[in-house]
């Protein structure tokens, strides 16, 4: 027998992470912040990061960059947990709590679909069981198709992406709270990764719900680079985490620039939020009087679009030099482009673009999708 006999066949539908494709004078597929950072806060990290110890392994511990998390998210160290992105934290939940129920040959993992895709391929990689259930039409919480998704399906954990990705919907604030006080009975994971946009958050729940857990991450301040996802809980439960973590998961320099750039320069990072929402709110608007899509409200840094026919209208764009998300799916993702907020400067090359390649679309609702087009329609996981 070859190695290929030994291949796990749930692996069979997944697919390897891919590079970014072509590149663009405009970047506005993969949920970036637009502006680097402003060369005196550059220039000193450069400075700081020069005496780092690199021929030194790094804190199994990430310490320092721990507690600079702590100060920016206003709750303990021991609360958290720090991963290589958001995708990391979401495997390390999955085999933390991961032990089948009585019964059952497999853990389920619950999330409503289109969402980030990074929670089915965790759930495969891991060995457990997807349990996948559709937003109604306009992307919003069916809540009591949840529960008895949940109550059926018996699942350990369960994902709710808060914005969610790829639609931008900030899920009624109300329903979710009533979900997490329901189900002490199972993990349920609030991902917050775009959170910083949207103005709101359930961080204030974890002192009093010991099942809940929070992901944050740095992305939001301009730092995707760094690739630091942060998982808040109860210290209790962060212990456990921790135990299925690998020691060095995080370098040096990333360690030594967090800790950096939380503890000496949050509140200037923190100005980019405001801007970017500024700008969406803006495109939003820009969009909607166009006429040329169909465009969803969104409280993350991007928008999601329907447009008459997105393989075309991306590739359009693409030759025009301004690169977006080709997202659309069977079902309610059907015809629909993910665009990332940029600077002004971005977005107005993108709106001039637009607007000579997207045709006119009449808005109607999507078609119903089969369960297997349910399945794809988060298949690809997410940049933190």
């Amino acid at each position: 027998m070859s190695w290929r006999g030994l291949l796990r066949d749930e692996l069979r539908d997944l697919h390897a992470p891919q590079g970014r494709g072509p590149d663009a004078k405009v970047r506005l597929g993969h949920n970036e912040g637009p502006y680097p950072l402003p060369p005196d806060i550059a220039e000193a990290l450069g400075r700081d990061l020069a005496s780092a110890p690199l021929h030194r392994n790094p804190d199994a511990v990430a310490q320092s960059a721990r507690e600079a998390c702590a100060s920016w998210l206003g709750v303990a160290p021991d609360s958290l947990c720090l991963g290589n992105g958001i995708d990391e934290l979401i495997t390390l939940i999955v085999q933390a709590f991961g032990k089948p129920r009585r019964g059952e040959p497999r853990a389920r993992v619950a999330y409503p679909v289109p969402t980030s895709g990074a929670y089915r391929v965790s759930a495969i990689a891991c060995g457990a069981m997807p349990l996948e259930m559709s937003l109604k039409d306009d992307f919003t919480i069916d809540s009591a198709a949840l529960e008895r998704h949940v109550t059926g399906g018996k699942p350990n954990i369960v994902f709710l992406c808060r914005p969610n990705n790829p639609t931008g919907t900030l899920w009624d604030k109300d329903v979710v709270e009533r979900f997490i006080e329901r189900r002490s009975d199972m993990i349920v994971v609030v991902d917050e990764t775009y959170g910083d946009f949207a103005g709101e958050s359930l961080m204030d729940m974890l002192p009093r719900r010991e099942h809940l857990i929070v992901l944050r991450s740095l992305s939001a301040l301009g730092l995707a680079g760094l690739h630091v996802g942060v998982l808040v809980g109860h210290p209790e439960l962060v212990a456990e985490v921790q135990k299925t973590r690998a020691p060095f998961n995080l370098g040096v320099l990333t360690q030594r620039a967090v800790a950096f750039l939380l503890a000496q320069h949050q509140a200037r990072l923190r100005e980019r939020i405001d801007q970017i929402v500024a700008e969406r709110e803006r495109l939003y608007a820009a969009l909607v009087e166009g006429r040329r899509c169909q465009v969803f409200p969104s409280r993350a840094n991007f928008l999601l679009l329907r447009v008459a026919d997105a393989e075309a209208t991306a590739a359009a764009l693409l030759a025009r030099g301004v690169q977006v998300r080709d997202v659309s799916r069977p079902g309610l993702l059907r015809g629909c482009l993910r665009v990332s907020i940029g600077s002004p400067e971005d977005n107005a090359a993108f709106l001039h673009a637009f607007n000579d390649v997207a045709a006119p679309i009449a808005v109607a609702a999507p078609e119903p999708a089969s369960a297997d087009a349910q399945a794809e329609e988060g298949d690809e996981a997410e940049e933190a």
